[in-house]
């Protein structure tokens, strides 16, 4: 009986330093998968995080945008406003008042201006001029 008694103290010693092993291992897998869990993670916020900063800078800018525009309808409604375009772009002028119109080559003189305009016949001159009378 000793005989057998030595030999299951073998098989269980044996079994006594698997069992440990095989244990280690799986911990060792299981805080190997934790940790590429969260390195995964940890990126994947980061890349959130700078994409958040991309949109509040996105926003910001889109803010001072639209106070922008808003600040140019509301001078667009203004008599002044309406004023300055109609003598830029249309050539409105006050009663009494003289435009000047400065061009790429330099500033021309208005008294130039009235000679090329006196200077053009009208209609019924040319007609007339046409028929020889």
């Amino acid at each position: 009986m000793k005989y057998r008694i030595k030999k299951n103290k073998k098989s269980s010693s044996k079994r006594n330093i698997v069992l440990p092993i095989l244990l280690g291992l799986l911990a060792l897998a299981l805080i190997v998968f934790l940790a590429d869990i969260n390195i995964k993670m940890k990126n994947k916020r980061n890349g959130l995080v700078s994409q958040s900063e991309m949109l509040k800078n996105e926003i910001l800018k889109l803010e001072e945008e639209k106070k922008e525009m808003e600040n140019r309808i509301y001078r667009a409604e203004s008599k002044e406003y309406l004023e300055e375009v109609a003598r830029n772009q249309l050539g409105w002028q006050i009663p009494g008042e003289e435009v000047v119109v400065v061009t790429k080559d330099g500033q021309k003189n208005i008294e130039e201006e009235r000679n090329k305009e006196a200077e053009r016949k009208s209609y019924w001159q040319e007609i007339k001029d046409f028929l020889n009378l």
